[in-house]
């Protein structure tokens, strides 16, 4: 549809910072944007008709504003997964999911909050409690009606009314939701300081964009899937292909756990054609890596996934590994 697009590494090298707004600033400039994407909206998807529902109950709304509250402190003030955990238990009347993975060092953090007119779904990826990427999509229940098809859409009139005048910081809209995005670059930086043994990686305005959006990636859980027993990651494919081997070397101490296992299988493919050595250093860390015990989520099949704890429950033979980057 719209609106506005952040892109990965733009995400990444030029992180976003509060800037100095004051709150009336940030809700002026979220009211004219709303009202443009409605607008927009209304004349090219609508036929000039959003119906909207004409009153909302006051004892059922006000606790789905607690949830702005709670959106606030998550922006703008928390920096820990326990900071998190200790505003969660504030909401009343409001159901509440939590749902933790890990991959390496990584720990990601799934939040639904279910209220009786919106739905807010937030995701906090952190390296020893402290976050660097926090994501928000927000979701009306009560969905307005557009056009003569009356198709479900987002309720503006509640979000706009309701809900920005509440919001300290700035918002987007994209596909039936609105969004935020926040990477703190500082927080990684910390992170890369008390994890020495790790190899973080960070992307350098002197890299090629090509590999500093690889570099990226580990940091961000949707941009990776699944380990797959047939085919190598083609990211690792392509560094393989241009020669790029100390950066496939350095991605073996990755945070990303499952970024680490496919730089393993890289160099195990690159020995087997005799064009690498790997040193003493190199080989303890594939070492650590097999006896690790992090959960791995792996396809099996189209659409059969399952996790496996650990690299040496995959199973997997040196020969088929080689073969997966032929």
């Amino acid at each position: 549809m719209l609106i506005k697009k952040s892109y990965l590494v733009t995400l990444f090298l030029a992180f976003f910072v509060q800037t100095s707004k004051g709150q009336n600033s940030v809700i002026s400039s979220n009211m004219k944007y709303i009202d443009s994407v409605e607008n927009q909206m209304r004349v090219f998807f609508c036929n000039n008709v959003i119906e909207y529902q004409e009153k909302y109950q006051n004892k059922l709304l006000v606790p789905d504003l607690k949830m702005a509250e709670f959106l606030n402190f998550y922006f703008i003030k928390s920096n820990s997964v326990s900071e998190i955990n200790r505003e969660l238990k504030k909401l009343k009347k409001i159901k509440v999911y939590v749902d933790s993975t890990k991959n390496g060092l990584i720990s990601i953090v799934k939040v639904i909050l279910n209220g009786n007119y919106v739905r807010v779904e937030l995701k906090a990826e952190a390296i020893s409690n402290s976050i660097y990427n926090k994501k928000m999509e927000f979701y009306t229940n009560k969905d307005a009606r557009c056009g003569d098809m009356k198709i479900r859409i987002f309720d503006f009139k509640l979000f706009r009314n309701s809900f920005i005048p509440k919001l300290n910081f700035s918002i987007e809209f994209f596909n039936r939701s609105a969004k935020k995005s926040v990477f703190l670059l500082n927080n990684l930086n910390l992170a890369a300081k008390n994890n020495s043994s790790y190899n973080f990686n960070l992307p350098d305005p002197s890299f090629p964009l090509w590999i500093n959006n690889i570099l990226s990636k580990q940091y961000y859980g949707d941009s990776v899937c699944c380990y797959s027993y047939s085919k190598g990651e083609n990211d690792f494919r392509v560094l393989i292909k241009s020669g790029n081997t100390e950066v496939i070397k350095k991605l073996l101490f990755s945070p990303n756990y499952l970024f680490s296992i496919n730089a393993m299988e890289a160099l195990i493919y690159l020995k087997s054609k005799n064009n690498i050595i790997l040193e003493e250093e190199i080989e303890k860390q594939i070492n650590y890596i097999i006896e690790a015990n992090y959960p791995i989520n792996v396809q099996n099949g189209i659409d059969v996934f399952s996790v496996v704890n650990g690299y040496k429950n995959i199973n997997i033979s040196k020969s088929a590994v080689i073969k997966k980057y032929e």
